[in-house]
């Protein structure tokens, strides 16, 4: 593990090199334009204190032929700058793929040492001061950018291993996301499950949870409903998010769409690979939407009348705290889900069940119960869980680490 821990106050300087210390360079686990997650989150705010580069994920030359709907429509090679103090940078597709460098550690160090010098390269023309190096994605473990970075983060969001059913792959992950846990200076961690295993890996570590973007999700003053969605018949029992298969539950969708016919069964978001959506398709009553930009989300929301999380239940789901979990609570709408461990924390605001006659029949209760009062409930909960709140609760830690570096630093002198 590093000695000492990272800080980045915007405004403080190194008391021993006198260079400024606020700037960041993260390794994201997910493109820029694709849907707004943690990485988005928290980058959009620190650009508000800090030069921030956000780097999309290493393509391989198969990108090309694969490119999926996850994948960067960026052109290769460049960085953007899309916010103020806020930059992109999508990488040319010339790095060795998965399948071939967890087998071959040359391969790999190959592909870090290309992504460092590149990444250097590009944070050294746009000024970043000896960056912060935030990262969410484990395949950068033992990255010179990350290894030598003054202060390294690692926000640790997902079970990488839960995503795969390959016995060598999830083994391959687990050591990676140790390493990454153990190198790191700070540790931030996404959900109580996930920091159950990871807390004595890092003695600087806290849990923040996923938080919301108040603006997006509470209800709309004007009340507006999406046109796509009005004319749809009630009730309209809606999921707003990345549809994939790790998580969505297809039988639970389907059988609930062939027990209440007259249910309006709404999904809006991307479709990743992988999901089976022609099952879904043979369910008149059920409604893909597709992705819609972010700042229309609370709308949709808003003209659903319970929020649904028909998620699977496995290694991925269990350990993850559900980025629309404040966001339905922000709406101020009935909620179901699937028993997924983050959302049995919240006791009569969300209602819990396994399967799909116990879905149904909880949805049903949600229609029923529901009153202005629960409503005020869930949306006073969700004011407390902002990302503003969430991303500075990630700084006071990095300051307070920064501050024992620096004292480390200090009485090293001395002596």
């Amino acid at each position: 593990m590093s000695h000492g821990a990272l800080g980045s106050n915007p405004h403080t300087s190194d008391e021993t090199t006198g260079a400024a210390f606020d700037d960041v360079i993260c390794l994201a686990s997910q493109c820029w334009d694709s849907h707004w997650a943690t990485p988005q989150q928290t980058c959009s705010r620190l650009a508000r204190q800090a030069k921030v580069l956000y780097v999309e994920p290493l393509r391989s030359p198969l990108w090309a032929l694969r490119r999926a709907s996850t994948q960067s429509t960026r052109p290769s090679g460049e960085v953007a700058e899309v916010a103020p103090n806020l930059w992109v940078l999508t990488l040319r597709p010339a790095f060795a793929p998965l399948e071939l460098y967890r087998r071959l550690p040359l391969l790999r160090s190959f592909n870090s040492l290309l992504m460092s010098v590149l990444v250097r390269r590009t944070a050294k023309r746009l000024g970043l001061l000896d960056p912060v190096v935030w990262a969410y994605q484990i395949t950068h473990a033992g990255a010179p950018l990350w290894r030598q970075a003054r202060v390294s983060v690692y926000d640790c969001i997902d079970e990488w291993a839960g995503c795969t059913d390959d016995a060598s792959l999830k083994n391959y992950f687990t050591a990676l996301d140790r390493q990454m846990c153990t190198e790191a200076d700070v540790l931030f961690l996404g959900s109580s499950a996930l920091a159950a295993p990871r807390r004595a890996l890092n003695d600087c570590h806290r849990l923040v949870p996923q938080g919301v973007d108040l603006q997006h999700f509470l209800p709309p003053p004007d009340g507006r409903v999406p046109q796509d969605l009005a004319g749809l018949p009630g009730p309209v029992i809606g999921l707003v998010g990345v549809l994939n298969r790790e998580r969505i539950d297809i039988e639970l969708l389907c059988q609930m769409a062939a027990q209440r016919p007259g249910w309006s069964i709404v999904l809006v978001g991307p479709v990743w690979d992988g999901l089976d959506t022609a099952r879904l398709d043979r369910h008149p009553n059920i409604h893909r939407l597709g992705n819609r930009p972010r700042e229309e989300l609370g709308r949709y929301l808003s003209g659903f009348d319970v929020c649904m999380l028909p998620y699977l239940i496995n290694d991925f789901t269990r350990n993850i705290f559900p980025l629309k979990l404040y966001e339905y609570l922000a709406a101020g709408k009935p909620f179901v889900s699937t028993p997924v461990p983050a959302c049995m924390e919240f006791g009569d605001l969300i209602h819990i069940a396994q399967g799909p006659d116990s879905f149904v029949a909880a949805v049903e209760t949600a229609l029923a119960e529901d009153t202005p009062a629960l409503r005020a409930r869930r949306i006073a909960l969700a004011r407390q869980n902002d990302w503003d709140r969430r991303v500075a609760d990630k700084l006071s830690l990095v300051k307070k680490g920064r501050t024992l570096q620096l004292d480390n630093a200090l009485t090293t002198r001395r002596t």
